[in-house]
């Protein structure tokens, strides 16, 4: 790498409501200009640090199904046509550390992409479902990207205890955790996802199907109560001669 860390910096950013660039969700075009990579011929110097850094953010809670030696793949869409210059490469880790501070926001961010690069300037396609919660976390992600790529000593800086405020406040309106994977995992089948008040709809037009966490509009009543007591949903299965483990219903006491 350089000498010192890399500046970033957004030139120009366009929300769309829908899709574009390729993607399947509602799509962010992103310009940003990357400062410090003068005489770099290549970034895998960049590539350890960044990883280990995103890694770290937050370890006691670890985004589902990816390791480290997933990223940055696991959130770009499609392979890589090509061999992307130094900036396109960086414009890479803008998207995965993009996507990924999504996700912990509880949003289902799946894939974005790289949309071109020269030099000093990258174009990237960014998914998103709340503005707010797109713009805080791509300025975040720079400024992690700034910080980790910095080979110079530099003071211990807790970064997890300074952006988890926010983060915690985003997650409130965001999605449950068993409803997230529904939608990401829907996202990865190509079915568009949309988080709408109260629920998220799957699809569009007359297939749409809408749920609400794990019910959906074709989820009946006495299905749903049934779903919400694990021993009457033993005894149905029992006698439906479905093969469960034994078990019982213990009842607290309130004596002491």
């Amino acid at each position: 790498m350089g000498e010192g860390p890399l500046r970033l910096r957004i030139e120009d950013e366009r929300l769309f409501r829908g899709c574009t660039a390729g993607l399947h969700q509602r799509t962010a075009v992103v310009t940003v200009c990357i400062e410090g990579l003068d005489g770099v011929a290549s970034a895998d110097g960049l590539f350890p640090g960044l990883r280990a850094g995103l890694v770290a953010l937050f370890p006691e809670d670890p985004l589902f199904g990816i390791s480290p030696a997933d990223w940055p793949s696991v959130v770009l869409m499609g392979p890589t046509q090509g061999e992307l210059s130094v900036p396109g490469r960086v414009g890479e880790w803008i998207v995965a550390v993009t996507v990924a501070l999504q996700r912990w926001a509880r949003d289902p961010a799946h894939r974005g992409r790289v949309l071109g690069s020269e030099s000093g300037r990258v174009r990237l396609a960014l998914p998103w479902q709340r503005q707010g919660v797109l713009t805080d976390c791509l300025r975040l992600a720079l400024r992690l990207i700034e910080l980790w790529s910095d080979p110079s000593p530099a003071p211990a800086r807790d970064i997890t205890a300074v952006i988890r405020p926010g983060m915690e406040e985003a997650r409130k309106f965001g999605l449950p955790p068993s409803a997230l994977r529904y939608a990401l995992a829907a996202a990865e089948r190509g079915i568009p996802v949309e988080v709408q008040s109260g629920h998220v709809q799957y699809g569009w037009g007359r297939s749409a199907l809408r749920m609400a966490d794990n019910f959906s509009g074709r989820t009946g009543f006495v299905a749903a109560l049934l779903a919400g007591n694990k021993l009457r949903t033993m005894q149905v299965l029992c006698g439906s001669a479905v093969p469960i483990p034994r078990a019982t219903s213990l009842r607290r006491s309130t004596r002491r």
